[in-house]
């Protein structure tokens, strides 16, 4: 019995005399089914305690892979933080070192059997002995691209 292969490759490639990293669809090979995706747009600031989270329940009995960009924070000069509109891959924490305080940043993917939780926060924590502790600053229109796929590994 035959069995039907489907092959497509990228723009420009052709898809049996060029090399096999070149297609897009291979369908000898099992390639990452995506669940679930997004983009999505959130502030940290006083209302949300400078925290903000996206859970996903899938309920597939095994921890999924997970793919997530977000936007992280820059030193906007004068003791300022402002947004990173360039996206970082989760997990990531940035440090921005200066005055009035210290500024520690973290975006996280917490993954489990059920949910899948992504969370942005501002930590409060003192940094490297900074006293007072670090200053909150309002984050608006900050972003977040996930994948959710649905193979396991």
């Amino acid at each position: 019995m035959i069995t039907p292969v489907l092959y497509t490759a990228q723009k420009g490639k052709d898809v049996f005399a060029d090399d096999a990293r070149f297609r897009t669809i291979d369908s000898t090979k099992n390639q990452f089914k995506v669940g679930w995706s997004g983009v999505e747009t959130f502030s940290l600031n006083s209302g949300n305690s400078y925290n903000w989270s996206k859970t996903i329940t899938h309920n597939l009995g095994y921890i999924p892979q997970v793919l997530a960009w977000g936007y992280s924070i820059l030193d906007a000069g004068s003791g300022s933080v402002g947004i990173d509109a360039r996206f970082s891959v989760l997990p990531f924490n940035d440090y921005v070192l200066g005055s009035p305080s210290n500024k520690l940043f973290v975006a996280t993917v917490e993954k489990t059997t059920t949910y899948v939780k992504f969370k942005f926060y501002e930590d409060a924590t003192t940094i490297y002995g900074a006293s007072p502790r670090p200053a909150y600053y309002t984050l608006t229109n900050m972003k977040m691209k996930y994948l959710v796929f649905i193979d396991q590994e």
